[in-house]
């Protein structure tokens, strides 16, 4: 990855004595021209993207150190964006180690609805006398 980044470098310096073109603030461009300057950029990103994953994969495992990883993420967090890859899902109590528990109150399950008012009314009585 930081080979990668030397060469671009040592790229943009061979390009440093050329400034960069100057667009026109005054001009306003239609709906193709920015769609076609959307396409190129992405295009141009998908590219880059491709090349830099593709020198990561060929590294060996040891080769990709701590110092590395902020940069997958960043290349990570770059593809996601560019190709609308689905967010990914929240942790959630499983990867936490806690297993998620359907609680179910087999008394009430065992209850009839004829049994369940004449509790709720016991219930009512209750609380109007207390």
């Amino acid at each position: 990855m930081n080979e990668l980044l030397e060469r671009s470098k040592r790229k943009n310096a061979n390009h440093a004595d050329k400034p960069l073109p100057v667009v026109p603030t005054n001009r306003k461009l239609t709906k193709e021209q920015i769609s076609e300057a959307s396409d190129t950029v992405r295009a141009n990103l998908t590219d880059v993207l491709v090349k830099i994953s593709a020198k990561l994969a060929s590294l060996p495992d040891h080769a990709i150190g701590t110092q590395n990883l902020a940069q997958v993420a960043k290349l990570t967090d770059t593809a996601a964006k560019l190709f609308s890859w689905p967010a990914p899902k929240t942790v959630d109590s499983l990867a936490q180690g806690v297993a998620p528990t359907a609680a179910i109150n087999l008394a009430l399950i065992r209850t009839t609805p004829e049994q369940l008012r004449a509790k709720a009314q016991q219930t009512a009585i209750n609380r109007l006398a207390g």
